[in-house]
């Protein structure tokens, strides 16, 4: 017999609603599921002023009874055969459910499902078969859309159920269940505490239920609610009112100097918490949420490369020479160094997306702002937690290219086309890919300890990050601590916060170079000589790239500090004054050296080559700000000002060196080079640098709303900065925005749309990202002259760049719209925003007439680029019960980004080619005015000749003459390497102890140009090596670019497949948690693309390069455990 399973919990309200029982509740104790299926009710309307949950159930109720929505008639189209003889009652139920979506619940203890039955239904209506089946069991059914709940006869089964004893001592307890308004609730649970006997209320909110005796205590639960634990005592009626759960309604968003309940927010702002973040390996805190943001494109373009750290852009490129990656703001501290910061001490991003919620940082706010949260210490006795993974890392794709034999087979062919090749055979097989290849381990610890009380708490966390790159040569270790507190004093009028990190970090990195070279090596050579030495090709001198890599030793030692305190002081009700300081540090040692052995070293007559260089930075930040908030009736106003200043300090020394008698000291005595001693200033180099820059702003924000219904936000932030011409170092950047909360007007019938919330903003914001001097006329060493007798150094004005002073901030104007709703008690939640942004003034570098002018170019403000664009992201809560949950997030981003003008006189009107290709094919984009950035500009591919011998198919493109949309010199926009869409779907499931997420992304309507088949595809080359699928092509002519070697990019990852167990610690004394995990990423690629992978660089001005200097992309392994003490 099949073993039953005991349901200790209730049903959620949208499983089951019952009215049709005689009596006034369902017993779901000891209750069976033989299996559990949900779904999302179809749209319906509803009176006003109804709670949702109720709305849903009546109507559920209503279907029921009159068989009038679609999900109920599903029933009657049901049609099934059930032919059973001698057969259980439960294996007629398993019938009915596996053929049909039906789930059937019943009580143990009430129904004997073991009865043997026969049953002869031909195409039948599920109705008729349960009817039938359930013929003298004294029982019922009643259907919920697709749920089936089998009722028995109460009475009948009394007696059966309880003894005598027991039944005197039982007893019934009676009432209803209301909202705060006197609507009633039905479906909420009632539990005897300690059992799981349970009933839940019907649709006019009404209950029965027995229980033991007086000492009996009954739990009200129901989702959207407060739980509450009512004592039964002589009492026998209960008239409950239940109290919204408004935790979700006032759940806040940060905004930047302040935090807004988040109904309130009428900005495009995305909160993402860490239950959300992206599981297994992650080498940048960005990748925590690629993928999660409508909007912002994260790119791992240098795959899994342990010191590659991502790009970042949000919203299209909004300039072209300045700072292209948002503000990141970390605990407080704008500019904020993600180096210093460990993944697992982060809480919360929030990604301010609008120009009106960036506007409140100025001049920094152009590209949007991240706010990140780490984590603070919770209440109560002191916590321990531990993190910790390790992983392994596997190359998706090779090259291929030709093997040592199929070089040698094709060499024969070869020499008919070029009857003067001589092979030069090393006698080797060789994938030298393959050699810069090794097996990577990579592990990660972190431990942290917390607790307080309201009045005081501390956390403290320290992590070990050792990650071992792909490439040889590669790695990358950190240490990262962090402490966090709070404390408060003054009868709690008083709040401190204090926040201190530090990171130790070491790493070395290779040339990526390295790994077109190895594509394109002879695989006949060897990688050693006989005696061990480094083969190198004596023919053509060209490096050995393992040999390249091994003799090299390119890294870097950093050290990072930033502590930051602030206090908070309650003036008044409502009146605050708070204080904050924050210092960063950075100390950096860079690192290099390649041997005397070295072929480069030795062909360039360096004889080993070494610098050394350090750097350090200061960062300072003061704010004072003043805040208020006050409730008058209906009435929510809150107001805050403030002042901010931060001050930067960066200074430097380098020096390098050549020609070294030994090995031994590598770049830790730079001193024994002789380049120094022989003639300083050849192949040796001596410098330092300082700069510094300020930014001071004063800054305000209103925010008013009206019954939770009318919200109204405008902020403002003047600003200078000392980086601008002294014309212009002082900027205001306002916004406003409002909302409407629609869903709260009383004419507005909720039905299943629960909030619904219209808003709209402007806001201005600049960028300033560029040098500390660019308006300036900078200093540079020049002649000497004779004087006194010797020859004296002068100084003079650098020819870099003229003075600028009227040079000022980009500015960028942002209008948005957005909607936010809700439905099905917050089942289904999402936004959507339509923007259009256009930033003008461009930072650009323009060409200057000399004479007047010294130097050719000056940094002027010019142009205008536009984009525009609508995002979508929307959650959804599928499934949500005791055993079963399936929760999934969707995000959506389309961009349009256009060039407007670039208008500063003619000589800079004309377009501009620029990324230079290989083997002197020319240049890949152009950039011109009335044309989207990132477009491919080349010749147009009409075939190969028809001519046999030597010189045979050569390239044809078409002409103008041919084709009147191309320029004289036969070229056109071919393509464009920005993707104009995004897409992202995560899947987070459960079931018993058992978690499984799955992290879906894709790119779509951009072009790649594979300059890897462009090189290395073509048999012009076989004197080195070529890719395989060359053999099939008949390309045999000069290198050349056009559209032959563009390619549609679009893709969609399965970025990260995640299966966790959590263990059950009940048991285990001290432990409260404990779950172990594994994990994939990069597993699959679904493209058309023929490179190696179509995640490339997709952001910047130069997107869309399938470069041949690919560092290796990698599917990911990883096992972890997380343990709470």
């Amino acid at each position: 017999m099949q073993k039953k399973r005991e349901m200790l919990g209730p049903f959620p309200v949208w499983m089951i609603a019952d009215t049709t029982l005689k009596s006034s509740s369902t017993i779901l104790n000891q209750s069976k599921s033989m299996k559990k299926k949900s779904f999302l009710p179809a749209p319906q309307w509803c009176r006003p002023k109804i709670p949702l949950a109720m709305k849903l159930s009546a109507f559920f109720t209503f279907c029921c009874l009159v068989q009038a929505n679609a999900s109920v008639v599903f029933s009657q189209h049901t049609k099934m055969t059930v032919k059973v003889k001698n057969s259980t009652l439960d294996s007629v139920f398993r019938v009915i459910e596996n053929n049909s979506d039906y789930s059937i619940f019943y009580k143990q203890d009430q129904l004997d499902v073991t009865k043997k039955i026969n049953l002869n239904a031909i195409d039948c209506g599920v109705e008729t078969v349960l009817t039938e089946a359930l013929k003298g069991t004294n029982a019922t059914f009643t259907i919920a859309d697709r749920h089936i709940v089998i009722i028995p006869d109460n009475r009948a089964n009394a007696g059966k159920n309880m003894n005598t004893a027991t039944a005197a001592e039982e007893i019934t307890v009676k009432g209803t269940v209301t909202t705060r308004d006197g609507q009633p609730l039905p479906g909420v649970t009632i539990v005897v505490k300690g059992t799981s006997n349970g009933v839940i209320t019907n649709a006019n909110g009404q209950f029965s239920i027995k229980v033991p005796n007086t000492k009996a205590i009954l739990l009200f639960s129901f989702i959207g609610y407060l739980p509450q634990e009512v004592p039964v005592a002589n009492k026998t009626g209960f008239a409950i009112i239940l109290e919204e759960d408004r935790k979700k309604l006032d759940e806040v968003v940060v905004i930047g100097y302040g935090a807004v309940r988040k109904t309130d927010v009428t900005s495009a702002i995305t909160s993402i918490s860490e239950k959300d973040f992206n599981r297994g390996a992650v080498v940048s805190p960005m990748q925590l949420v690629q993928g999660k943001v409508p909007g912002l494109v994260i790119v791992n373009n240098q795959g899994t490369d342990p010191n590659g750290q991502p790009s970042v852009q949000l919203r299209g490129i909004s300039s072209v020479k300045g700072s292209g990656g948002p503000l990141i703001v970390i605990d407080g501290i704008p500019g904020g160094n993600l180096n210093n910061l460990s993944p697992e001490d982060i809480a919360s991003m929030d990604v301010l997306r609008d120009g009106s919620a960036a506007a409140i940082y100025g001049t920094r706010g152009t590209n949007g702002v991240i706010i990140i949260t780490t984590k603070r210490a919770k209440n109560g006795a002191a916590t321990v937690n531990y993190d910790g993974y390790a992983y392994t890392d596997q190359v998706n794709k090779f090259p291929r290219v030709l093997t040592a034999d199929e070089y040698r087979a094709y060499a024969e062919e070869y020499k008919k086309i070029n009857p003067t090749f001589i092979l030069n055979d090393g006698g080797a097989n060789t994938d030298w890919f393959k050699t810069l290849i090794k097996k990577p381990l990579s592990q990660v610890h972190n431990i942290s300890v917390g607790g307080g009380t309201d009045k005081s708490n501390i956390r403290a966390a320290v992590s070990y990050r050792d990650l071992d790159g792909i490439a040889i040569g590669t790695w990358r270790k950190i240490v990262n601590t962090r402490l966090n507190f709070t404390q408060k004093a003054i009868d709690d009028r008083l709040t401190i916060q204090g926040n201190f990190a530090t990171s130790f970090l070491q790493y070395n990195k290779t040339d990526n170079t390295l790994f077109g070279d190895a594509v394109g090596r002879n695989p006949t050579f060897p990688v050693f000589n006989p005696d061990g030495s480094y083969f190198e090709d004596p023919v053509d001198r060209v490096g050995n790239p393992y040999a390249r890599r091994m003799q090299t030793e390119d890294g870097e030692r950093i050290k990072h500090l930033n502590g930051s305190l602030k206090g908070i002081l309650n003036l008044a009700p409502g009146l605050n004054v708070s204080g904050f300081f924050a210092m960063q540090r950075r100390d950096v040692i860079s690192y290099y050296y390649q041997s005397r052995d070295a072929w480069q070293s030795k062909i360039n007559g360096q004889n080993g080559n070494a610098s050394r260089s350090t750097s350090f930075d200061y960062d300072k930040t003061f704010e004072y700000t003043l805040d208020y908030a006050k409730t008058i009736g209906k009435q929510n106003i809150t107001g805050l000002v403030g002042y901010s200043y931060q001050d930067f300090m960066s200074e430097g020394f380098n020096v390098s060196n050549q020609n070294f008698l030994t090995d031994a000291m590598s770049y830790n005595n730079l001193g024994a080079g002789q380049a120094f001693k022989a003639t300083p200033g050849t192949g040796s180099d001596l410098g330092s640098s300082k700069s510094s820059s300020k930014l001071i702003a004063f800054f305000g924000r209103g925010i008013y709303s009206y019954d939770d219904k009318y919200l109204l936000s405008a902020s403002v932030r003047r600003e200078g900065s000392s980086k601008f011409g002294r014309n212009n170092k002082w900027g205001w950047f306002p916004a406003v925005n409002a909302g409407w909360r629609i869903s709260q007007e009383s004419f507005f019938s909720k039905g299943l749309v629960e909030d619904l919330k219209i808003r709209a903003g402007f806001g201005i914001t600049g960028n300033q990202g560029l040098g500390s001097y660019a308006s300036l006329q900078t200093l540079t060493t020049g002649a000497q002259f004779l004087w006194n007798g010797a020859f004296t150094p002068t100084y003079g004005a650098s020819n870099s760049s003229n003075p600028n002073p009227d040079l000022r901030w980009e500015k960028k104007a942002e209008y948005n719209f957005g909607i936010d709703f809700s439905f099905h008690n917050s089942r289904v939640t999402g936004s959507l925003d339509i923007y259009n942004r256009r930033t003008s003034d461009l930072l650009l570098d323009a060409t200057a007439p000399v004479p007047s002018l010294i130097a050719q170019t000056s940094v002027v403000n010019l142009g205008v680029i536009r984009n525009t664009g609508v995002e979508l992201g929307l959650n959804t809560n599928i499934i949500e019960n005791k055993k079963f949950s399936w929760s999934n997030s969707f995000t959506f981003s389309y961009n349009k980004n256009l060039l407007v003008s670039t208008s500063y006189g003619a000589a800079n009107s004309a377009p501009v080619e620029h990324y230079s290709l290989p083997n002197n094919m020319g240049n890949a984009f152009r950039r011109e005015a009335g044309q989207a950035i990132g477009n491919f500009y080349g010749k147009v591919f009409k075939g190969f000749d028809d001519k046999q011998g030597p010189g045979k198919n050569q390239w044809i493109f078409y002409t103008q003459a041919e084709d009147p949309s191309l320029d004289a010199q036969g070229k056109k926009i071919i393509g464009n390497g920005l993707p104009k869409m995004f897409m992202s779907m995560s899947n987070n499931l459960s079931y018993g102890r058992f978690d499984l997420s799955i992290f879906l992304r894709g790119s779509f309507l951009f072009d790649i140009l594979n300059i890897t088949d462009m090189v290395y595809m073509n048999k012009i080359r076989f004197s080195d090596n070529f890719l395989k699928k060359g053999l099939d092509q008949p390309i045999n002519g000069s290198y050349a670019y056009s559209d032959y070697f563009l390619e549609k990019g679009d893709f969609v990852k399965l970025d990260n497949l995640t299966l966790g167990y959590n263990f059950n610690t009940n048991k285990i004394k001290y432990v409260r948690k404990a779950r172990l995990y594994v994990s994939g990423q990069n597993l699959l690629t679904f493209t058309g693309y023929s490179g190696r992978d179509p995640d490339i660089e997709v952001n910047g001005l130069e997107p869309g390069i399938g470069t041949m200097n690919f560092y290796p992309r990698t599917r990911t392994l990883t096992v972890g455990v997380n343990v709470g003490f």
